[in-house]
């Protein structure tokens, strides 16, 4: 029987999985890139609110995932979930409300109506998936499914956007949403960067 993870050997195996990919952005908030766009910029194209508001509605299907992990795991649905996992997962869905907010400051400010809705895409695979999940290895492997659509999606923005802020915006998501897959990879006892390029194949829009 595999021993429980504790804090420290969870936080220094995540630490060397976020270092094994080749994401080098950094999710501070104190990070120029990870920076919302100031609510008064210009408005941009329709072409970048759409991609955009494809964006938040990625971001409410993640918050709504890791929400419902979150609820699981405080039931005793997923059995025994160490500390640092619980941790962890937390944290990730605490990013997807800032990423969400970021994405609906861009709608906004361009007289679009807030996203509150989640991508069709996405969320009933992952409600379906996580309504039949028993242990923290079940949701891990969907928190991953939604960590790795988002990556492949914001990859495949970053050409698509005019406005420079946005691109700006968008790599520094695809770089985070990349290195939580490659912690909730390690998690799941797996090699944690087993691509040698970022791809686009899982994309809300290619």
């Amino acid at each position: 029987m595999t021993p429980p993870l504790s804090r420290r050997a969870f936080l220094l195996g995540a630490g060397a999985a976020l270092a094994a990919t080749a994401c080098t952005g950094r999710s501070g908030e104190g990070s120029t890139a990870a920076r919302s766009p100031d609510s008064t910029a210009a408005a941009g194209d329709a072409a970048d609110l759409d991609l955009a508001a494809e964006a938040a509605g990625l971001e409410v299907a993640a918050v709504d995932a890791y929400t419902a992990i979150a609820e699981a795991t405080k039931a005793g649905r997923l059995g025994d979930v160490p500390g640092a996992a619980g941790e962890f997962l937390a944290a990730a869905g605490q990013h997807h409300r800032h990423l969400l907010d970021a994405w609906n400051q861009v709608l906004v400010a361009g007289h679009r109506p807030k996203v509150v809705t989640p991508a069709e895409q996405v969320k009933p695979t992952v409600d379906t998936r996580l309504a039949r999940a028993r242990t923290l290895a079940d949701a891990a492997a969907v928190a991953r499914t939604v960590e790795e659509k988002a990556a492949a999606t914001y990859l495949a923005a970053v050409p698509a956007l005019r406005r420079a802020d946005l691109v700006t915006l968008a790599g520094s998501m695809q770089a985070a949403a990349a290195g939580r897959a490659a912690t909730l990879s390690f998690l799941l006892g797996e090699y944690p960067a087993p691509d040698t390029f970022a791809k686009t194949d899982d994309a809300l829009r290619r």
